[in-house]
């Protein structure tokens, strides 16, 4: 991650958390699509010309009001933001490492509205088909 992204990340950071208080507002599934978009575009590493390894595990922290509201609809709402997030990648020519895993955890220490993402390219295995004799 460069400089530049870094300095990004903290003033996105900073603003966020500022209307976070500000509004009260709870977190909502367009921000962590928009925010998993942007994850793809800062951490995108060269392949070659053409292509960008990009992660595929997802990791978003969100605080306890918002972890109870967002995580019973966790299988529907990450169907939508896979496929937002694979057409994003297509448009970009990005690639993933395997498939596109996104998981919610409990951190009792963010205010409502706030949260978080950790990334990673991790390898996916595909089970072999191969029939033995």
């Amino acid at each position: 991650m460069s400089l530049f992204d870094k300095v990004e990340k903290k003033i996105e950071g900073a603003v966020n958390g500022v209307f976070a208080r500000a509004f009260k507002g709870d977190v909502q599934p367009v921000e962590i699509a928009a925010r998993l978009q942007r994850e793809l575009d800062s951490e995108a590493k060269l392949l070659s010309r053409e292509k960008r390894l990009v992660p595929n595990d997802f990791t978003i922290g969100l605080s306890t009001h918002d972890y109870e509201r967002l995580y019973p609809y966790s299988r529907t709402l990450n169907a939508e933001i896979t496929a937002e997030l694979r057409e994003h990648a297509a448009e970009r020519n990005y690639v993933f490492n395997g498939p596109v895993s996104i998981t919610y955890e409990l951190d009792a220490s963010l205010p409502t509205g706030r949260f978080t993402v950790a990334s990673a390219a991790v390898a996916g295995v595909v089970p072999s088909t191969r029939v033995t004799e």
